[in-house]
């Protein structure tokens, strides 16, 4: 990939080895025609001889499955009516119904926006759904400059000019408080401190709720671990928030919130965390807050695990609790290095049983085909019923598999649930060209880097869309492209796979080198 794109995500202080790697919840539909539609990420976009300002793509649901009629396409002009360079619109994705009108709404995260003259800012720009889609005359901004958000856009005091916050680089959405409208959690590279005890990139999560006019600041939130009840100490480079995931660890009946710091310290062999904050009537809370080591799920004996990379909620045993799934991708197992490996707690009233955690990898118990070093299992994972039985299942990304000889041609696998949790029964593992999937396993391809799921064809089960971010069209290298395969009454199959690049018929735009089209995506 080109180098700018690279220097532009260390100067975001983002690992190349977790370019996206975003959880995402299954099924958004935007016009509300009973198909699920998909957001795809590229942010990597050139426009205009603008590098990097990046853009996204809509496509929409039916009867055949996703179809380009009536694709959409945003870039920060349309979004912000101005193009800027190294700006990344789309590295971050996510949707619901902020204002409850039943038309799911996407949130657009453009995390290396500058602000008041600071550069990587960041700021997120929410498009409302409508019968026609998502209308971009809607939009909203939203960032740490928006009145009435709690703190504002800092000057980074080790680097003259330039913030680093990067507002917005991960998000999720739910309903954190329960009154009908979906919430939007972003994250930022918050420094906390000041003078010699200032902790640069820290980490820290703004909560923002809906109601029927859509996101409004009023009683927003601010959330780090320098905050009263959040267990852990901030510190620098702790990047809380690094990953997010919501879903309801203890039935209550509003949306939880797992936020990890991945570059954490948390022993002298171990990295990564994840705290679990729960939903209340006021919003996120930290009364009864659960951190979670690799320690504490039995990821123990290396350092820098990663513990925390991915993190994600699935009902997989089918009860009335969802389930916190962590993946450490560079986890070390009997495969080598960086093959990776994923922790499932099974939800209860009192949160994540750690105690009961059941560990998977490659080659492991429950997932098919072997493993190797460098897989990066669990960069990617996103939930999903793809056989339409009463338990979630899993999609699982391994970007880094060797596939016949192809280094990092990547892979998918499914960790299907069951009344007694995951079972081996049905485990799936596809890649390009095997089992029917569409396309060409080919050398770096990375395919499995950002998954999204959602029922796309409506007919009961959910479809996988899988994104291979560095995948060649023609001699246009690192272009991009979306597999999706489809759920059946048997689980997910490759047989009526299809995919997208920016040279499909009715695509906005056309394929360029380095544009890393979907590098995020979005049901």
């Amino acid at each position: 990939m080109r180098s700018s794109f690279i220097v532009a995500l260390a100067l975001l202080a983002v690992s190349h080895s977790a370019l996206t790697g975003v959880a995402s919840a299954a099924g958004h539909d935007y016009n509300a025609d009973g198909f699920d539609d998909l957001a795809i990420g590229v942010p990597a976009e050139d426009l205009g001889g603008i590098t990097d300002c990046g853009a996204v793509h809509v496509l929409y649901g039916s009867a055949a499955g996703l179809t380009s009629a009536g694709a959409q396409f945003f870039s920060g002009l349309d979004l912000f009516g101005i193009t800027e360079t190294q700006q990344f619109v789309g590295y971050s994705l996510t949707s619901g119904d902020f204002d409850g009108d039943g038309f799911d709404d996407l949130a657009i995260g453009a995390p290396g926006r500058s602000l008041a003259g600071l550069n990587v800012a960041g700021v997120v720009a929410v498009v409302r759904g409508s019968p026609t889609g998502l209308d971009v005359t809607t939009t909203t901004i939203w960032s740490q400059d928006t009145p009435g958000i709690k703190d504002q856009v800092d000057l980074d005091p080790q680097q003259p000019g330039y913030s680093g916050e990067a507002f917005g680089l991960r998000m999720a959405a739910a309903d954190f408080n329960g009154d009908g409208f979906d919430d939007l959690a972003a994250f930022a590279l918050e420094g906390l401190g000041k003078g010699t005890k200032f902790k640069t990139r820290a980490g820290g999560i703004h909560v923002i709720f809906g109601s029927k006019s859509g996101l409004t600041a009023k009683k927003n939130q601010f959330w780090s671990q320098d905050s009263k009840g959040v267990p852990g100490v901030a510190g620098a480079d702790h990047f809380f928030g690094f990953s997010l995931a919501t879903g309801d660890i203890d039935g209550d009946g509003r949306a939880d919130l797992a936020v990890t710091t991945t570059f954490e310290k948390t022993g002298p062999v171990g990295t990564g965390s994840v705290t679990i904050l729960r939903g209340s009537k006021s919003g996120i809370t930290a009364k009864k807050a659960q951190r979670i080591t690799q320690f504490d799920v039995g990821i123990a004996g290396y350092a820098s695990q990663g513990f925390g990379t991915a993190v994600e909620f699935a009902n997989l045993n089918g009860d009335d609790f969802d389930d916190l799934i962590v993946a450490a991708p560079i986890a070390f197992t009997v495969f080598g290095a960086n093959a990776g490996e994923i922790a499932v707690c099974y939800g209860t009233t009192a949160g994540a049983l750690t105690s009961q955690a059941v560990k998977y990898y490659a080659g492991g118990p429950s997932l098919t085909g072997l493993g190797d070093g460098a897989d990066g299992l669990g960069t990617a994972m996103a939930r999903g019923n793809f056989n339409g039985d009463g338990a979630e299942d899993l999609a699982i990304g391994s970007p880094g598999d060797d596939i016949a000889g192809q280094s990092a041609a990547g892979s998918l696998r499914t960790l299907r649930g069951g009344p007694f949790g995951p079972t081996s029964f049905g485990s799936d593992v596809f890649s390009q060209g095997t089992n029917g999937v569409s396309d060409t396993a080919e050398a770096g391809d990375r395919f499995g880097t950002a998954i999204a799921t959602g029922d796309f064809n409506g007919d009961g089960f959910d479809d996988i869309a899988i994104g291979a971010h560095d995948e060649a069209v023609g001699a246009l290298m690192d272009a991009g492209m979306v597999v999706i395969i489809p759920g059946t009454a048997n689980g997910p199959t490759g047989a009526g796979s299809t995919f997208f690049t920016q040279n499909s018929a009715g695509i906005v735009d056309t394929v360029e080198a380095d544009d890393a089209f979907a590098a995020t995506l979005r049901s």
